[in-house]
């Protein structure tokens, strides 16, 4: 079975601050491919400062037009920063999380987002802990209720710079992932989503 990739999310999806090669959709894509996994990710329709509401107006339609039989979701954090309800965050990932189980089948690994206030730039949303929390926490429970996978990339991130006791390594912005951030996601996601497609 060829996979056919389209994933959906924000600035962290594209790759906002590093070349679209070093983006973790991009690198998780080149390793299945290395290892014999017959895929291919034909658009990457996520765009910075895109929140959910704009994923289902603007990147559902390409994932479909696609035919995709794979998808990853990482989205919320500009939700959070443009004062999105906790209570509109559900129903729109309620809408996402449907749309795409239909679509591939299940084939999707939904995922956490990381504390963006833990970045260099990130003292400005200092207030926004909690809800990044708070949105991580519905972010789960619906996938669960949709037996989708979830990959806790907010814990994962959390671990790593605890144990390394720095904050996470950002790009020139310096707000967003650095290519080598990318490079680490992808690697701790790789086994998960190996399994998902086998």
């Amino acid at each position: 079975m060829q996979h056919i990739y389209v994933p959906i999310g924000d600035s962290y999806t594209v790759g906002t601050g590093v070349s679209p090669n070093e983006s973790w959709p991009f690198l998780l894509t080149e390793h299945l491919q290395a290892e014999r996994v017959p895929i291919r990710m034909p658009a990457n329709p996520a765009q910075d400062g895109w929140t959910t509401q704009q994923a289902i107006a603007l990147e559902l339609p390409v994932m479909r037009r696609e035919n995709a039989t794979f998808s990853t979701l990482l989205i919320g954090a500009n939700d959070i920063v443009q004062g999105v309800s906790a209570e509109q965050y559900r129903k729109n990932v309620q809408i996402l999380l449907d749309a795409l189980s239909t679509q591939t089948q299940g084939r999707t690994l939904v995922i956490t987002m990381p504390d963006f206030t833990r970045t260099p730039a990130g003292s400005q949303f200092e207030e926004d802990k909690q809800r990044i929390i708070e949105f991580n926490a519905i972010m789960k429970e619906e996938a669960s209720r949709r037996n989708l996978p979830i990959f806790d990339l907010y814990t994962e991130t959390e671990r790593y710079l605890h144990e390394l006791s720095i904050e996470t390594s950002a790009t020139a912005d310096p707000l967003h992932p650095s290519a080598e951030e990318h490079y680490r996601w992808e690697a701790w996601m790789y086994s998960q989503v190996r399994q998902l497609l086998s």
